[in-house]
């Protein structure tokens, strides 16, 4: 009997199922549609969230990444930091090394740049003293110009006359030469006495001056034609361009002579005369001598 009363409901819940789902077929389709609606964006949400995770991921990773790079420049900057600690400390005694030097150089500057200041006031008085100095070279300048210029003159003037005088010596020895053949000739036909006649012209060699100044002594003498009281005209025979002096034979022996400046025809000229000198002696025709 219960079996049959179960079986009765069984049914009967059935057909009011059945019923019940009939009457409401649009509520349970709208229904579906919503859970498969829901289902796709579920289904999306999911995809969207292991997209995310993979991202999260990628971000956790850089993260890391770059954490470990981080760590490496903190500790390279650790490593620096340690290593500027280090130079410093040993800098430090050459910093105060340094700023004392540079305390010292900045005296020496001081000092320097009032010297400096000194000497460029003693410098402006230095220049207002050489002013006239440096006018007055100009005027030396000047006049050095002007002895130069007149220099340059007498030179050219002098090498002109040095042309003359060469011009003059030549014809001199022209001169010369043709008196002495001439005067030779004449001789010739003249019996020329034992002395030395006017116009003789002999080569002596002077064997010691005196302390007076007043002579001199020669090698030659009576056995060479030079007799007491002939005047000479001398001259030294080693200097082409020698002065003439006159001279007075005042004392003659056969090889010694001693020859006095003649001091009327002479004057105050008494050159000197050493010994082995050569001389050439001229007897003038002023000779104080029967002879």
């Amino acid at each position: 009997m219960t079996f049959i009363i179960f079986r009765i409901l069984t049914w009967s819940t059935l057909a009011a199922l059945g019923v019940f789902a009939f009457l409401n077929a649009e509520k349970f389709s709208s229904l579906a549609t919503e859970i498969t609606d829901v289902r796709s964006g579920l289904n999306e949400k999911k995809i969207k969230l292991e997209i995310d995770k993979n991202e999260s991921s990628n971000l956790i990773n850089g993260l890391y990444r770059e954490r470990g790079v981080l760590r490496e420049k903190n500790e390279l900057t650790q490593t620096n930091t340690e290593k500027m600690k280090e130079d410093f400390q040993i800098l430090k005694p050459k910093k105060e090394d340094l700023e004392r030097l540079i305390a010292k150089r900045e005296t020496e500057l001081a000092e320097l740049r009032e010297k400096l200041k000194k000497g460029e006031e003693n410098l402006v008085t230095v220049r207002e003293k050489l002013s006239p100095l440096r006018e007055r070279e100009g005027v030396l300048e000047t006049e050095l110009n002007d002895y130069k210029a007149e220099f340059a003159e007498k030179k050219a003037n002098a090498s002109a006359k040095q042309g003359d005088l060469d011009a003059l010596g030549a014809t001199r020895r022209v001169v010369s030469g043709a008196y002495d053949k001439r005067r030779d000739a004449l001789l010739e036909e003249v019996k020329k006495p034992a002395h030395t006649y006017y116009g003789d012209q002999l080569e002596v060699v002077v064997s010691s001056g005196t302390p007076s100044g007043k002579g001199f002594f020669l090698n030659e003498g009576y056995l060479d034609g030079i007799r007491e009281g002939m005047i000479f005209l001398t001259k030294k025979a080693d200097l082409e361009n020698s002065e003439y002096f006159f001279t007075r034979a005042t004392l003659v022996q056969d090889r010694l002579t001693f020859m006095e400046f003649d001091v009327y025809f002479s004057a105050n000229l008494h050159p000197k005369v050493v010994s082995d000198e050569k001389l050439f002696l001229i007897r003038t025709g002023d000779s104080n001598t029967s002879l």
